[in-house]
């Protein structure tokens, strides 16, 4: 289930799926990924996601990879 937005990829107005900012291959090679908010900054393992891409354009970077 995701929100209605515009896509961030083919720029249609769609229902959009929470996506990764990075790829997982990249977070597993990162020594001490950091998030911060305006309150606080701690280092995670945990992936940044927003609802970005709709699902069709989700789908292409799963088949093609990230």
């Amino acid at each position: 289930m995701g929100v209605a937005g515009k896509c961030e990829l083919c720029l249609r107005q769609r229902d959009l799926r929470r996506s990764h900012f990075l790829p997982a291959g990249l977070y597993r090679r990162m020594l001490r990924p950091v998030f911060h908010t305006t309150e606080t900054v701690r280092q995670t393992s945990r992936q940044t996601r927003d609802y970005l891409l709709c699902g069709a354009c989700e789908e292409r970077f799963a088949k093609g990879g990230e």
